[in-house]
């Protein structure tokens, strides 16, 4: 052979490195309830009006009794809560920051335990 056909002839090892990253999720599914109204707890001891006779005597003028305060009172809360159901941007709020909270819980978990887990929210209805 001649040193052209030599230089034809060389084969070069080619050396291929194949690097397999196995990453394994683990499907977690929520099943939660729709957001609700649980209880209304008014904050009675900060009222800013005060259900009281004007004058500085010690007898009190008003007629108002205790159960005309808790009949109004309960009024309040009827009104409150129907006025909130209407809103269902409350409710889709309330739904996500539930969700947001169990995500960033689950996620921390697995930043502990170095696994990766996709998260699925389903909605139960009752």
């Amino acid at each position: 052979m001649n040193t052209k056909n030599k230089n034809r002839l060389r084969i070069f090892p080619i050396v291929v490195i194949a690097i397999i990253v196995v990453v394994v999720v683990a499907i977690i599914t929520v099943r939660m309830p729709k957001a609700e109204i649980i209880s209304i707890d008014p904050d009675l001891e900060n009222m800013s009006e005060v259900i009281a006779s004007k004058d500085n005597s010690f007898i009190n003028k008003n007629k108002i009794k205790s159960n005309d305060v808790s009949k109004s009172v309960e009024a309040a809360e009827e009104a409150i809560l129907e006025s909130v159901q209407e809103d269902d941007s409350l409710f889709i709020q309330a739904s996500d920051n539930a969700k947001r909270l169990i995500e960033n819980y689950i996620n921390q978990i697995g930043e502990l335990t170095d696994k990766q887990y996709e998260i699925k929210f389903e909605t139960i209805e009752e």
